[in-house]
Protein backbone atom coordinates (compact mmCIF):
# COMPACT_ATOMS: atom_id res chain seq x y z
CA UNK A 1 0.00 0.00 0.00
CA UNK A 2 1.39 3.40 -0.86
CA UNK A 3 1.78 6.27 1.59
CA UNK A 4 -0.46 8.35 -0.71
CA UNK A 5 -3.30 5.85 -0.34
CA UNK A 6 -2.86 5.76 3.44
CA UNK A 7 -3.00 9.56 3.58
CA UNK A 8 -6.21 9.50 1.50
CA UNK A 9 -7.71 6.98 3.92
CA UNK A 10 -6.81 9.21 6.87
CA UNK A 11 -8.30 12.26 5.12
CA UNK A 12 -11.45 10.26 4.31
CA UNK A 13 -11.86 9.55 8.05
CA UNK A 14 -11.58 13.32 8.72
CA UNK A 15 -8.87 13.07 11.37
CA UNK A 16 -9.51 15.52 14.22
CA UNK A 17 -7.68 14.11 17.24
CA UNK A 18 -4.09 12.93 17.08
CA UNK A 19 -2.72 10.32 17.17
CA UNK A 20 -5.35 8.68 14.94
CA UNK A 21 -5.18 4.95 14.22
CA UNK A 22 -6.47 2.92 11.28
CA UNK A 23 -6.62 -0.82 12.03
CA UNK A 24 -6.49 -3.45 9.29
CA UNK A 25 -7.48 -6.98 10.36
CA UNK A 26 -7.38 -10.18 8.37
CA UNK A 27 -5.35 -13.30 7.79
CA UNK A 28 -1.69 -13.39 6.85
CA UNK A 29 -1.35 -14.51 3.22
CA UNK A 30 1.73 -16.62 4.08
CA UNK A 31 1.00 -18.36 7.40
CA UNK A 32 -2.78 -17.90 7.69
CA UNK A 33 -2.69 -16.41 11.21
CA UNK A 34 -5.13 -13.66 12.21
CA UNK A 35 -3.27 -10.37 11.86
CA UNK A 36 -3.87 -6.78 12.88
CA UNK A 37 -1.83 -4.03 11.26
CA UNK A 38 -2.05 -0.55 12.77
CA UNK A 39 -1.32 2.66 10.88
CA UNK A 40 -0.97 5.65 13.21
CA UNK A 41 -1.14 9.26 11.99
CA UNK A 42 1.31 11.30 14.06
CA UNK A 43 1.21 15.00 14.92
CA UNK A 44 4.15 15.73 12.61
CA UNK A 45 2.20 14.31 9.65
CA UNK A 46 4.12 11.05 9.61
CA UNK A 47 2.63 7.58 9.61
CA UNK A 48 3.83 4.72 11.82
CA UNK A 49 2.92 1.17 10.79
CA UNK A 50 3.11 -1.72 13.28
CA UNK A 51 2.08 -5.36 13.30
CA UNK A 52 2.99 -6.31 9.73
CA UNK A 53 2.10 -5.00 6.30
CA UNK A 54 -0.93 -4.35 4.11
CA UNK A 55 -0.85 -4.37 0.32
CA UNK A 56 -3.41 -3.04 -2.13
CA UNK A 57 -2.34 -5.32 -4.98
CA UNK A 58 -4.94 -4.07 -7.47
CA UNK A 59 -4.49 -0.39 -6.45
CA UNK A 60 -8.26 -0.05 -5.98
CA UNK A 61 -8.40 1.33 -2.44
CA UNK A 62 -11.17 -1.18 -1.65
CA UNK A 63 -10.46 -2.69 1.82
CA UNK A 64 -11.87 -6.10 0.82
CA UNK A 65 -9.08 -6.42 -1.77
CA UNK A 66 -6.19 -5.72 0.62
CA UNK A 67 -3.68 -8.48 1.22
CA UNK A 68 -1.93 -8.74 4.61
CA UNK A 69 1.19 -10.21 6.16
CA UNK A 70 1.98 -10.62 9.85
CA UNK A 71 5.18 -8.99 11.07
CA UNK A 72 7.07 -12.30 11.22
CA UNK A 73 6.24 -13.30 7.63
CA UNK A 74 6.86 -9.76 6.31
CA UNK A 75 10.37 -9.79 7.82
CA UNK A 76 11.09 -13.09 6.04
CA UNK A 77 9.64 -12.06 2.67
CA UNK A 78 8.59 -8.49 1.87
CA UNK A 79 6.97 -9.42 -1.46
CA UNK A 80 3.24 -9.87 -1.90
CA UNK A 81 1.52 -12.15 -4.36
CA UNK A 82 2.43 -15.61 -5.52
CA UNK A 83 5.93 -16.95 -5.58
CA UNK A 84 7.38 -17.58 -8.99
CA UNK A 85 8.35 -21.20 -9.46
CA UNK A 86 11.72 -21.57 -11.16
CA UNK A 87 12.31 -24.66 -13.30
CA UNK A 88 15.72 -25.77 -14.43
CA UNK A 89 17.42 -28.85 -15.78
CA UNK A 90 18.70 -31.24 -13.13
CA UNK A 91 20.19 -34.60 -14.15
CA UNK A 92 18.39 -34.53 -17.49
CA UNK A 93 14.93 -33.45 -16.27
CA UNK A 94 13.20 -30.09 -15.93
CA UNK A 95 12.19 -29.83 -12.27
CA UNK A 96 11.18 -27.03 -9.89
CA UNK A 97 14.34 -25.81 -8.15
CA UNK A 98 12.44 -25.75 -4.83
CA UNK A 99 12.20 -29.57 -5.00
CA UNK A 100 15.93 -30.13 -5.46
CA UNK A 101 18.13 -31.25 -2.58
CA UNK A 102 20.20 -28.64 -0.71
CA UNK A 103 23.40 -29.42 -2.62
CA UNK A 104 21.81 -28.99 -6.04
CA UNK A 105 20.09 -25.75 -4.91
CA UNK A 106 23.46 -24.37 -3.76
CA UNK A 107 24.99 -25.32 -7.12
CA UNK A 108 22.09 -23.62 -8.94
CA UNK A 109 22.78 -20.34 -7.10
CA UNK A 110 26.38 -20.31 -8.38
CA UNK A 111 25.43 -20.94 -12.03
CA UNK A 112 26.19 -18.22 -14.53
CA UNK A 113 23.61 -17.47 -17.19
CA UNK A 114 24.56 -16.11 -20.57
CA UNK A 115 22.57 -14.06 -23.05
CA UNK A 116 22.64 -16.24 -26.17
CA UNK A 117 21.69 -13.30 -28.43
CA UNK A 118 24.78 -11.39 -27.25
CA UNK A 119 26.95 -14.47 -27.73
CA UNK A 120 25.68 -14.99 -31.29
CA UNK A 121 26.30 -11.32 -32.15
CA UNK A 122 29.85 -11.56 -30.78
CA UNK A 123 30.56 -14.62 -32.92
CA UNK A 124 29.22 -13.16 -36.16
Amino acid sequence: MTIELLKKLFQKENVQELPFVLAFTGTCQDCGRETEVLATWKENGGIEITGGAVCDINKTGIPEEFSMKCEKCFKKNKHFGRRTEIYSRCVGYLRPVSQWNAGKQAEFKTRKFYDTKKALKAIS
